[in-house]
């Protein structure tokens, strides 16, 4: 994972970044278009960003808490202080940081239903902070570590650092394995932006590090595809049920069968309005949340105000094969030979990266999460 230091690199330039406060944007709108129209009063961010130099860095990590997540989860743990050497090492040049790290799991239930070990959705962690300060981890009422590197001020000291996240980030892996990364943090973001001492701050560079081995499965709330008894209409229920109906590769879904080979072009299925085909949220929806200004319904003022990493698996060469989906966590899944719901163990659909490595755990895919 040296990927988690360039992270912290890339973080540090916020001290270079040039940043207009909104109480300032009053002077940066033009007028034009059809009246009432798209273009009759619009604010530019282009022409009107001013000079003004920012440490302030807001890192959100998206953890994975499902099964077979143990691995990836410890490695990151053991490579938190390349993460924060980045960080001292400025401070020891002069140039200092005000840093908040908080954690977000990707428990957040699985639709209208629940499924097996699944809540309903807006259950498990439900797109709130991993509570570090109920759980021991960080002094004060805050749930994220906040460390300023100028002043020593926080909830936690310099020495504590790493271990306070390392407290924070052991999340398990008992969680959903219905997997809505993008929609906790949607919803972590949406509670903790505009809120009295809350994680996100006005003004600062705001970084979100997923960790994960499967795709987004995320999924309105009144969604029926986890629905254990809905096996006819959607198929045997492990989370196979993600790729199928959130995914079409070649322009197609993705078969109930062995695939033969790795599927062709995937791309997030579309579900605008939730019209379908797909059965997921449109990826639309967390796209336009980290590329739109916030008055356009974005997280930030300045889009380039947000920086998104994924620690997981490539978007490419992923495949379908007939497997045992309760096979351990961590190996490589052994091709059965023909489709059977009922056999034990049975014989259905599981999806795999063809580069998948058993020493960190089984991957699928990043398609939705890379869209």
């Amino acid at each position: 994972m040296a990927m988690i230091h360039r992270i912290a690199a890339t973080g540090a330039r916020a001290l270079l970044a040039c940043r207009t406060p909104a109480d300032e944007l009053v002077d940066c709108v033009i007028e034009g278009g059809i009246p009432g129209g798209e273009g009759a009063r619009r604010k530019v961010i282009a022409d009107c960003r001013q000079a003004q130099a920012s440490n302030k860095v807001d890192v959100l990590f998206m953890i994975d808490n499902s099964n077979s997540m143990e691995a990836m989860q410890e490695e990151l743990r053991a490579r938190f202080p390349q993460f924060l050497e980045v960080f001292f090492d400025l401070a020891k040049k002069g140039t200092f940081l005000d840093l908040h790290v908080g954690v977000v799991t990707s428990d957040y239930g699985a639709g209208a239903t629940g499924a097996p070990g699944c809540d309903r959705s807006g259950g498990g962690g439900g797109g709130r902070l991993v509570p570090g300060r109920l759980m021991g981890c960080v002094a004060g009422e805050q749930d994220y570590i906040a460390y300023n590197f100028a002043t020593g001020a926080g909830n936690v000291t310099e020495k504590g650092f790493a271990a306070a996240f390392t407290c924070e980030a052991s999340v398990g892996a008992n969680g959903c394995g219905f997997e809505h990364p993008l929609e906790s943090v949607y919803a972590a973001l949406h509670n903790e932006t505009g809120a009295p001492g809350g994680f996100v701050r006005e003004g600062a560079l705001l970084v979100v590090v997923f960790l994960a081995n499967e795709d987004d499965c995320s999924a309105p709330s009144g969604s029926d595809l986890f629905d254990a008894n809905r096996v006819a209409e959607y198929g045997y229920g492990t989370s196979y049920r993600c790729p199928r109906f959130g995914l079409v590769c070649g322009g197609v879904r993705p078969p109930y069968g062995a695939s033969g080979g790795a599927l062709p072009m995937c791309v997030s299925a579309p579900n605008p309005g939730g019209a379908g085909p797909g059965k997921l949220h449109d990826v639309a929806r967390h796209i336009d949340y980290f590329t739109k200004p916030s008055f356009r319904g974005g997280v930030k003022l300045s889009p380039q105000d947000v920086l998104l990493v994924g620690v997981d698996a490539p978007s490419e060469s992923v495949e379908v094969l007939l497997s045992n989906p309760g096979t351990t966590g961590g190996e490589p899944y052994v091709p059965c030979s023909q489709l059977n719901e009922a056999s034990n163990p049975p014989c259905v659909p599981v999806v795999q990266h063809r580069a998948a490595s058993t020493r960190r755990g089984r991957c699928s895919s990043a398609i939705r999460r890379c869209a």
